[in-house]
């Protein structure tokens, strides 16, 4: 039996290809084991080491994207959509931790920042960046479980409160059944074409007697796209699960989840060009007229602050497939449409993440700031948080 040598040449491209993406995966197994060897006394350690590898990916993503070091290699894609959204995700996760530290700090049940929170949230990104940064469908279903599952956990993190474990378990049955949902497209995809990856599905063309066969399998995954980008008739779970989850995850959810299922969106789009005039179009059209407006009218009667920004993300998301609707020309999108799109996307994070944060910062003997009742007198109380608040709503 002989062994044979390691290419060292393979790994080391390997870890140049994407950066962000490693440092996140080796920091999510470091703060697991502070988290495990020292439970109580490296807490804050383990939120600073957190923040320290957060920070890290993002500046490198930032670099390589500003210098031009564009690097794919094998399975991973670093071009500019991926590096954009990778900067998007990691300053999105970085926002969440520095939210996370005066919330979680406040909770009468937790007293200190739980480390596992912090890799939770490390793992997830490394789902999120998973999802737009590859052209193989397993390796995007890999990282949909990535995200998704610590996403689950961290929804259900206040195990004493009746509504995160409510939100939790909804989403997880619902989650799981849209990750079915798009598994089954992709195995229908794989039987139609032979091959996983989205640059090869591009080049092959189906034959009319067996064109129905790739178009349910575009339709299967797109199902479960649109069910993580919570538009009409996808988003009943949004409502429930923003309000049941931790003010911080709820941020997390809404901006960088939804930006990467938006950058996936992008991916498939470019990559298969299943939008081209037709059925699909009109129902896509039919989908962001019923996402506007279900998602602000419902926004309007609510008396619970996180409801209201849980159908306020729901309608950003049809205004946002309305700018790839208008732009699309041959079943790709026009680039002038996708930049608009992507400077909306830059503001409805910023946006909604600030206003997570100010909810997040009003927690007062373990209770949240929920209802708007709440909000009553914040202009004289604390003017500052007050005007921030206004500015991002």
């Amino acid at each position: 039996m002989t062994t044979q040598p390691l290419n060292m040449e393979f790994y080391v491209t390997l870890l140049k290809s994407a950066p962000p993406l490693w440092l996140l995966a080796g920091g999510g197994i470091l703060t697991l084991l502070v988290d495990a060897l020292f439970p109580r006394r490296g807490a804050i350690a383990v939120y600073l080491l957190g923040l320290l590898v957060v920070g890290s990916a993002l500046v490198m993503a930032f670099s390589q994207w500003t210098g031009g070091g564009i690097f794919s290699f094998d399975l991973i894609l670093c071009d500019p959509l991926s590096l954009f959204f990778m900067i998007l995700v990691l300053a999105a996760g970085f926002l969440t931790l520095l939210n996370s530290w005066s919330y979680f700090s406040s909770r009468a049940e937790s007293g200190r920042v739980v480390g596992s929170i912090v890799t939770l949230i490390l793992f997830s990104l490394v789902g999120q960046i998973l999802l737009f940064a590859t052209d193989h469908l397993i390796l995007i279903f890999i990282g949909l479980e990535t995200m998704s599952l610590a996403i689950y956990v961290l929804v259900g993190f206040t195990r004493r409160d009746p509504k995160s474990n409510e939100a939790a378990m909804k989403y997880f049955v619902m989650g799981s059944v849209a990750s079915a949902v798009l598994l089954y497209g992709v195995a229908l995809l794989y039987g139609a074409s032979g091959t996983f990856h989205l640059l090869e599905l591009a080049q092959i063309p189906f034959s009319p007697e067996k064109s129905a066969l790739p178009q349910i399998a575009i339709g299967l995954i797109l199902t479960g796209v649109l069910f993580k980008l919570a538009l009409v008739p996808f988003h009943f779970w949004v409502p429930d699960v923003y309000e049941g989850a931790p003010v911080p995850i709820t941020g997390f959810m809404a901006t960088a989840v939804k930006s990467a299922a938006f950058a996936l969106f992008l991916r498939l789009l470019s990559a298969l060009g299943f939008v081209s005039p037709g059925s699909v179009t009109e129902i896509l059209t039919l989908v962001v007229i019923a996402t506007v407006v279900v998602g602000n009218l419902a926004a309007l009667v609510q008396d619970n602050v996180k409801r209201m920004l849980a159908y306020s993300s729901i309608s950003h998301a049809g205004y946002l497939l309305l700018g790839l609707l208008v732009g699309i020309r041959d079943g790709g999108v026009d680039p002038s449409a996708s930049s608009a799109v992507i400077f909306y996307l830059i503001g409805y994070t910023v946006m909604t993440i600030g206003a997570f944060a100010v909810l997040a910062v009003m927690v007062r003997d373990g209770k949240e700031a929920s209802q708007f009742r709440d909000l009553a007198g914040l202009g004289f109380k604390r003017p500052f948080l007050a005007a921030g608040l206004a500015l991002f709503m």
